[in-house]
């Protein structure tokens, strides 16, 4: 290794000695500057690299594997809630609804397998699902702002000073504190969203967002107020098989099966497995999302080392979605298709099918216009609306009170709660659907981007598409129809769903820790809690499952379709392919007219107590969703806890090495309620045949409890160049 000796000269010897000579004078002038200013306010000004440092020293200090995002981490990018914030973080992925964040996964364990709490505290959570009682323990985010977020903690290696329940993560939200932020701090955000997708709401919507804080009494006490208001609109053009796919084998003869003749190229040989859609759609749907959320924190610091800090967060996330659909049902009458070549896994697609929709009906109407009348299969339209809210609220207590330098102490307690629930007269989930028999033969083409469905009209069918039968027939007044038309248009079945779920959580917890002055042992945490957890799920259905058709054909105003008639084709103009054969005009119909259409015509008006006399019609001539439940589960969970963990430190081969060792116990006592009908008498009817005679639903009830005790170790050694490397068994 060669190394580079300075060598002084004349020259170089003069220049320190003036250089040396000039800066004494400067720097003494700034040591008297400094005395004489000792008053002087300094303005530190931190940004993104502050943030940055903030969140690697969580990561680096935290006891296991901890990653970290901080209020400027989150407010850098235009996310529109707390998911989109989270997806920054390695090994979290997040769902979408509506174009928006919702729920997160974390190490591959889904939204139901991840615990979530706001300032350590346990928090409820709340969902509705569209067709039934809603299971799911999984945390919306978006119903969150990150605007009033401080921090996020996401602990992906458990320990005994954290609840369980997080398989995949827990995932703590920080809140901002007065004063730590210290002194007066005040912001106003003003945001506006672009969205273009809608066809009919605003493209640009505001997003308002504010904060306060200040301390007082010469920083003993400290207030911090913020809120947010956003509100977006957007439209979605979507295609899809919804009601999925038929499973099918080569070879294998069945309801569904392709043949093997010459109309149907590369059809699937014998032994490879495919699959005939059930059905094709159009969905073109309009959202409007608003969303609200508002935060209070006011402290009290007497003395140095006793803090009072008192809570209270609100959020409410109010959706309504507005959809419309057309679609096709496929009958498997196949009269042509081509299929892709089989994979490796001897699975073949189709690439284009197509069936023949007609024939000669023996029904009388309802089912036939007329009997012996030319028969076509139906083009369903669809009008559906959605409309929830989902609101969450948390009043909690700390107080912290530090004994002396090595004792601590910590009380925490909250009340907090989350509830979903329709915000219609109409329920969270709600279908009418009208149809027209007029489709002869149709065909879905899979080779581009999207389906495309193509349908021949009754105009451009012949006798040879009826089974050779008499063509036009005159007692067909659809027979020339060339597209879709408001004659022959009527309502069919309607679907009005009621989804509720609530849950609550009441929680003390008192911990403590103890710093040793010496030794391996760095510290001692150890603590007891009790929390009640109160949910309920609950669902209802008022249902007329005529969806083979019901009324007059004059129901439905035939002017009003006129002027609801909408096409397709530009929806998709962002999507490449060939559109030309793509069937077009739909029905673009307004919920609430068409829910006052059926009302009037099929309603079934009360009985003389005010009580529904047919169940599908719970408010009578109105249409409405049920309040009665008929789906209706009730738990009660009451756990205790206690743990104690011990923090190491000492050195293995001149490497600090950290080390943490603890238990956990928790004992959990169930009561559970669920809603069932009341077994009245089983009548034997023959051999094997028995008739269950069901009375009115009454509540059965159940208890149970369990209990663990849960060991932990985790260890994580520091490398002189900042590396870390953590270990983690529980």
């Amino acid at each position: 290794m060669s190394q580079k000796i300075f060598t002084k000269t004349r020259i170089a010897t003069s220049l320190s000695l003036i250089l040396g000579a000039t800066a004494l004078p400067v720097l003494s002038a700034e040591e008297a500057s400094l005395k004489d200013n000792d008053d002087i306010e300094v303005i530190a000004v931190t940004g993104i690299r502050g943030s940055l440092t903030k969140s690697m020293d969580i990561k680096r200090t935290s006891k296991g594997v901890v990653d970290a995002i901080s209020a400027e981490d989150m407010g850098k990018f235009p996310d529109t809630n707390l998911a989109e914030s989270l997806q920054r973080i390695s090994g979290v992925s997040i769902d979408r609804e509506n174009g928006e964040g919702s729920k997160v996964t974390v190490r591959g364990f889904g939204p139901d397998y991840n615990l979530v709490t706001l300032n350590g505290r346990q928090m409820p959570s709340s969902s509705i699902d569209s067709t039934k009682a809603s299971d799911s323990r999984s945390f919306d985010f978006g119903n969150i702002a990150s605007e009033g977020i401080s921090s996020v903690e996401v602990y992906k290696t458990g320990r005994a000073a954290i609840a369980t329940g997080g398989i995949g993560s827990t995932i703590n939200l920080v809140t901002l504190k007065p004063l730590n932020l210290g002194g007066q701090q005040a912001s106003i955000g003003v945001k506006g969203v672009h969205d273009t997708s809608s066809q009919d709401g605003d493209s640009l919507t505001p997003e308002l967002s504010g904060l306060y804080s200040n301390t007082y009494a010469d920083g003993k006490f400290g207030v911090a107020l913020t809120g947010s208001y956003q509100n977006r609109q957007s439209g979605l053009a979507r295609a899809g098989v919804d009601n999925g796919w038929r499973p099918q084998t080569g070879g294998v003869g069945g309801w569904g099966a392709v043949g093997d003749g010459p109309e149907h190229i590369n059809a699937p040989a014998d032994g490879v497995i495919y699959a005939v859609p059930q059905n094709a759609l159009y969905g073109f749907s309009e959202t409007e999302r608003t969303r609200t959320n508002g935060q209070l924190t006011l402290q009290y610091r007497p003395v140095d080392n006793l803090t009072a800090t008192f809570d209270y967060t609100y959020s409410k996330n109010e959706v309504e979605v507005n959809q419309n659909i057309h679609s096709v049902w496929m009958n498997f009458g196949h009269n042509a298709s081509e299929w892709t070549d089989p994979n490796s896994s001897n699975v073949a697609a189709p690439i284009f099918i197509s069936e023949n929709n007609t024939g000669v009906s023996n029904d009388s109407p309802p089912f036939g216009l007329n009997e012996n009348d030319l028969n076509h299969a139906d083009l369903v339209s669809q009008v559906e609306q959605s409309a929830s809210v989902s609101e969450n609220q948390s009043v909690g207590l700390n107080l912290e009170y530090l004994v002396n330098d090595n004792l601590s102490f910590s009380f925490d307690y909250h009340n907090s709660s989350a509830e979903s629930k329709p915000d219609s007269i109409y329920g969270n989930s709600n279908t009418i659907q009208m149809a027209t028999n007029i489709r002869g033969e149709t065909a879905i083409d899979f080779s581009s981007k999207f389906p495309v469905v193509s349908v021949k009209f009754p105009s451009e069918l012949n006798a040879a598409d009826y089974a050779n039968a008499d063509y036009p027939n005159p007692n067909n007044s659809l027979s020339g129809t060339s597209g879709l038309t408001p004659d022959g248009v009527r309502t069919t079945g309607t679907s009005f769903r009621n989804s509720y779920m609530k849950s609550e959580i009441e929680q003390v917890q008192f911990d403590g820790s103890y710093t040793f002055d010496a030794g391996v042992v760095e510290s001692i945490d150890f603590g007891i809690g009790h929390n009640k957890v109160e949910n309920r799920n609950a669902f209802a259905i008022a249902e007329r499952a005529t969806w083979g058709g019901v009324g007059d054909y004059d129901d439905v105003p035939n002017d009003m379709l006129l002027a609801s008639q909408s096409t397709m084709v530009d929806r998709f103009d962002n999507l490449p392919g060939d559109k030309s054969n793509m069937i077009n005009a739909f029905w673009d119909v307004d919920f609430q007219t068409m829910a006052d259409i059926v009302g009037s015509n099929y309603g079934v008006p009360l009985n003389a107590d005010g009580s529904p006399a047919d169940p599908a019609w719970p408010c009578g001539t109105t249409v409405c969703a049920p309040s009665t439940y008929a789906t209706d589960r009730r738990t009660v969970e009451e756990t205790t806890s206690a743990f104690v963990q011990a923090n190491l430190t000492f050195e293995v081969a001149e490497m600090p090495l950290n080390v943490t060792v603890g238990v956990r116990y928790e004992k959990t006592d169930v009561t559970a309620t669920t809603l069932l009908p009341d077994i009245e008498a089983i009548g034997w009817i023959s051999d094997n045949e028995f008739d269950i005679q069901r009375g009115d639903a009454i509540f059965y009830e159940g208890t149970g409890d369990y209990d663990y005790f849960l060991p932990s170790m985790m260890q994580f050694s520091m490398r002189e160049q900042g590396i870390t490397i953590t270990f983690c068994q529980v």
